[in-house]
């Protein structure tokens, strides 16, 4: 196993949902980037109208011309742990915690 991409089109959308590499290919003749690029390519031969690049590799993805955009995903408390701090830590601490995700310059040097 070196990588793997999940990805993921409705109509005129194609997601690249999850993008992944094993830590000693990561850098091996370019995997990650073959990947992607391979997953564009596709994308644009099948006609999309849009491509979403998904999370991570944020400085990448802008040099190819990538626009950010906010993404809100849903976190369900299912383990004990989550259970307590979701019962217990309201939305504006919530806030302050995710405070990194609103700033793309924050997001390029955490991933």
């Amino acid at each position: 196993f070196l990588g793997m991409v999940q990805a993921i089109q409705e109509g005129e959308l194609f997601h690249i949902a999850r993008l992944a590499t094993t830590k000693a290919a990561h850098r091996q003749d370019g995997i990650f980037f073959r990947l992607l690029y391979a997953s564009i390519e596709r994308a644009i031969t099948q006609g999309s109208g849009q491509i979403l690049l998904g999370p991570t590799s944020y400085t990448l993805k802008r040099r190819l011309g990538a626009k950010a955009f906010p993404l809100n995903n849903l976190l369900l408390p299912i383990s004990p742990q989550w259970r307590v701090l979701v019962s217990v830590v309201r939305p504006a601490s919530f806030n302050y915690l995710l405070r990194h995700l609103g700033s793309l310059e924050r997001l390029e040097k955490l991933y």
